[in-house]
């Protein structure tokens, strides 16, 4: 079969695309002293590179003028927020530009001057991306972090919380962070990613993508086995919600496929137990108590300027109401609270504005309603108990929503044929 240059240009950009976004989210690489944004300058050279290319390929075609007006909405909306804050932690401003307003507007760009194909090749590239580190981190983490018949191939300085040297197997596998659970320390399976809350992060997606998409079992039980590895309960638990959802919602003919989900689900009850009782541990490692302070020091920052934040990235408020017992680590582990510090009520809208306009397409569309609806319950989870707010996959999931891209406008014949 022969495949044209355009097609071959187009599929290198939707998978560089979908790569970066993983890389610049959160990633080790992405927070590696010396490294200096470089990640996500590419990810914007690349993303508007191939903007450009679609506007002069889809040039004749035009675009919707109610999409235009809403991009226009968007950049008014970031310019009030960068006005409010021209002489209070000016420094912010570029940030903001930098982190959000670039990122944002480039996504929903994409959207505008691309097609749902488009979106759902990114998609589909984000997830088999995954799977494929999926692999590779079950295979480092066993062969390595645990049986230790392979050696860390050397080491990386990198600044999450406090700048410290993790163990780098050949950049493909970082061992990063340990949990103690009933005395004993594990190593926690953290892939390339900074901590497990990120590669869970990332699994999570990537699960709802490949059940959405339809893909092979095979995939979704590499993600499953891999989250397990993760030891993060904010993930397993996501998954248990997200199967779990499905199996209760779907049709069965006989007794025999009735009693097979009534049986998973038992399974599933006791999975939950041990989660719990796995959650109930790590409280004594400090991680909830952790987790709390996050919420009591984001509250009093964001009291402070209620109604236009502290300034973006201005983190030095929220540091300085963490309890003692944390000493070095003040890192965040929410996005709620470091969004209602960095950009009180005016930053936080967008996102409200974005969990509305969910909520509103779920009761108003009835075409995959249990895709949007466990899309939905999980997006509000991960913003609670994840720090990705200003990631680019959050800003593609922005983009999308904005945008009016939602399950039952991504689901194409075309890529569905794909198993």
């Amino acid at each position: 079969m022969k495949i044209s240059v355009t097609t071959l240009v187009e599929d290198l950009f939707q998978i560089l695309i979908a790569l970066f976004i993983i890389l610049e989210s959160n990633s080790a690489l992405a927070v590696a002293v010396g490294m200096d944004n470089r990640i996500r300058e590419i990810l914007l050279i690349i993303l508007y590179l191939y903007i450009f290319y679609l506007v002069v390929k889809n040039f004749k075609k035009g675009i919707k003028i109610n999409k235009f007006l809403y991009a226009i909405g968007l950049i008014i909306y970031c310019l009030i927020y960068i006005l409010f804050h021209i002489n209070d932690f000016p420094s912010g401003n570029k940030l903001f530009v930098y982190y959000f307003i670039l990122l944002l507007l480039g996504f929903y760009f994409l959207c505008m001057f691309g097609n749902k194909n488009v979106v759902s090749k990114i998609l589909i590239n984000y997830s088999y991306i995954i799977v494929i580190l999926s692999i590779i981190s079950l295979f480092f983490f066993i062969f390595g972090t645990n049986l230790q018949l392979i050696h860390p191939s050397g080491q990386l300085l990198y600044d999450w919380g406090t700048k410290h040297y993790i163990n780098s197997y050949y950049k493909l596998y970082f061992e990063t962070q340990s949990v103690t659970i009933g005395g004993f320390t594990f190593m926690r399976n953290t892939g390339i990613f900074t901590e497990a809350p990120m590669h869970a992060l990332h699994l999570i997606y990537t699960t709802i993508l490949l059940l959405y998409f339809r893909k092979r079992k095979s995939l979704i039980i590499i993600i499953l086995a891999t989250m397990l590895t993760t030891i993060s309960s904010t993930g397993i638990i996501s998954e248990i919600l997200i199967i779990s959802f499905l199996i209760m919602t779907k049709k069965y003919n006989n007794l025999v496929e009735y009693l097979k989900p009534i049986i998973i689900i038992a399974a599933i009850i006791a999975s939950t137990y041990s989660i719990i009782t796995l959650f109930l541990s790590k409280t004594t490692t400090g991680s909830y108590s952790i987790r709390l302070d996050d919420f009591h020091a984001g509250f009093l920052a964001w009291v402070e300027h209620p109604f236009i934040g502290n300034g973006f990235g201005n983190r030095s408020v929220i540091i300085k109401y963490m309890s003692n017992f944390r000493a070095t680590n003040n890192g965040m582990a929410n996005a709620i609270m470091t969004i209602a510090s960095d950009g009180g009520l005016i930053l936080s809208l967008i996102f409200l504005v974005a969990i509305s306009l969910m909520l509103y397409r779920l009761l108003k569309l009835k075409i995959d309603t249990k895709f949007q609806l466990i899309f939905l319950v999980i997006f509000i989870i991960l913003l609670i108990t994840t720090v990705y707010q200003y990631t680019s996959l959050m800003m593609m999931t922005l983009a999308l929503i904005f945008y009016g891209y939602d399950f039952s406008s991504l689901r194409l014949t075309k890529i569905m044929k794909e198993k």
